[in-house]
């Protein structure tokens, strides 16, 4: 099934309109970019495979606490993102126990989408996630290419 692009909520951020997209299209990935002072990314990817990305600046608690109404919280549990010159992968925060098997899995299963959120040739810093050996592990790497092909 295709997942449909939508703005989800949206709200004022000193004096910005800030707009969250779920599913986004280049566009609309382009113009989120282009929104945040650094042009950077922050986002998501839930268990049910929606995509959720904002501007880089405000970050992914930040936005469910004081930005997103109630009914409008984007489910933190799964793939957290950032992308601001560099790749940020918060993974292990707030009782998400990921795999390195699972977050390598995931960027290979996204990374279309990934790909124009960000440069795959550059720094990636992962905060959390667990080895074959269920030690906790934040391993930071050249690239994301060099971490899809990392084995741990």
């Amino acid at each position: 099934m295709i997942k449909k692009s939508k703005i989800y909520s949206g709200f004022d951020w000193e004096k910005q309109w800030v707009e969250v997209f779920i599913n986004p299209t280049s566009e609309e990935i382009e113009i989120t970019k282009n929104n945040d002072p650094n042009h950077g990314v922050r986002g998501n990817i839930n268990r049910d495979g929606n995509k959720y990305i904002w501007i880089a600046e405000i970050g992914h608690f930040s936005i469910n606490r004081r930005y997103l109404p109630l009914n409008k919280r984007i489910p933190m549990d799964y793939f957290r993102f950032g992308w601001d010159g560099f790749w940020s992968l918060h993974e292990g925060e707030h009782g998400n126990k990921m795999s390195f098997k699972e977050l390598k899995e995931i960027i290979q299963n996204n990374y279309d989408f990934l790909s124009q959120i960000g440069d795959f040739n550059v720094r990636v810093e992962v905060i959390e996630v667990y080895d074959q050996d269920d030690k906790m592990i934040s391993p930071k790497f050249d690239s994301l290419n060099e971490l899809l092909k990392t084995k741990l």
